[in-house]
């Protein structure tokens, strides 16, 4: 039973967050602590040292047979911890994945961050653009409905034509408002 990243983050689901992976899976850490204790202690070598003590004197046949059952429980904490190894490299497998694929995620998710601002710079500098086009173009229609409501009139010089320049224009509606 897995976890996702959603749900280990906010607390909401039915697998107690507080488990480790591999204790999903059948794995304790209190059994992988015993498993380690009896070994460090040497429990079954204790045995046959402390026989070895009391009799002095151990044959052979004997000690084959104190062996055998020592050798026996050896393997099996050997074999136990072997289980729970190979429990735990799935899990830690199975997290790694999921980590691999939250990063992915996350980095797909950071460049479509990175467009999203992109386009949202590129779209804030054609609207203000557009704003200073838009104004111009207010100031050249007030220029000509100002032209157009004062009479002036575009006449010839000396055959050429006289235009008035936006300055010329701009300089006349300032002095009429004043």
């Amino acid at each position: 039973m897995q976890t996702n990243f959603v749900s280990s983050c906010t607390g909401r689901s039915t697998v107690d967050n507080a488990r480790q992976p591999a204790e999903a899976e059948g794995v304790s850490n209190a059994r992988l602590m015993n498993t380690l204790a009896e070994l460090a202690r040497r429990a079954p070598l204790r045995t046959l040292h402390t026989i070895c003590e009391t009799q002095r004197q151990v044959s052979t046949a004997k000690l084959e047979r104190y062996l055998e059952p020592v050798g026996d429980t050896l393997a099996g904490y050997a074999f136990t911890l072997r289980i729970d190894f190979d429990k735990l490299s799935a899990a830690l497998s199975a997290v790694t994945a999921e980590r691999d694929a939250l990063k992915h995620a996350l980095d797909v998710k950071e460049e479509f961050y990175q467009d999203a601002l992109h386009s949202h710079i590129v779209l804030a500098q054609q609207r203000d653009q557009l704003r200073a086009e838009v104004e111009a173009m207010r100031k050249d229609a007030e220029r000509y409905r100002w032209r157009v409501a004062s009479g002036v009139n575009v006449t010839s010089v000396g055959g050429d034509p006289v235009r008035l320049t936006e300055r010329l224009v701009d300089t006349a509606m300032a002095a009429k408002e004043a």
